[in-house]
Parts: structure tokens; sequence; C-alpha cells
């Protein structure tokens, strides 16, 4: 059986298939500081800008419900 680490802030995210779990989370908390970051321009913003601004919030979701899936899933398997 495969044990997988909890993600943390003292490793590095660039070791994905030995710890797809930190690179995970790595990728769901930029994803949503690129979504903080598109309300800003959000005001200002034409039809694609406002589109961007939806592909990322879309991308945080899904990111962010993969890794609840993920960790309920896998849960007795992570230490």
């Amino acid at each position: 059986m495969t044990v997988f680490r909890r993600p943390s802030l003292d490793r590095h995210p660039f070791g994905w298939w030995r710890d797809p779990l930190q690179a995970g989370r790595v990728t769901l908390v930029a994803t949503a500081l690129w979504s903080a970051g598109a309300v800003c321009a959000l005001p200002r913003a034409d039809h694609r800008g406002t589109m961007i601004f939806w592909v990322l919030v879309a991308w945080s979701a899904g990111m962010f419900i993969g890794e609840r899936i993920v960790f309920r899933r896998l849960g007795d398997r992570i230490v």
C-alpha cells in the first residue's frame, strides 16, 4: 500500500511523481491567488478578461474539490 505525505509549506513542489499531494496543493494555492489577482483587474476588464477570470475561478474550484475528494478517499493513507 502506498503512503502519501500531507502537503506542507516546508517542502518544494517539484517532486510530482514522489510527492503528488504537495504539487497539487501548490497548484491549488497558485490558481486561487491568480483568481484573487484577477478580481482586482475585473472592473476594467473586457469580455476576454472576464472569461479569463471565470476560467481561473473554475480551475481553482476544481482543484479544491479534487483535493477534498482525494483527502476523503485516501485519508487513511496520508501521513
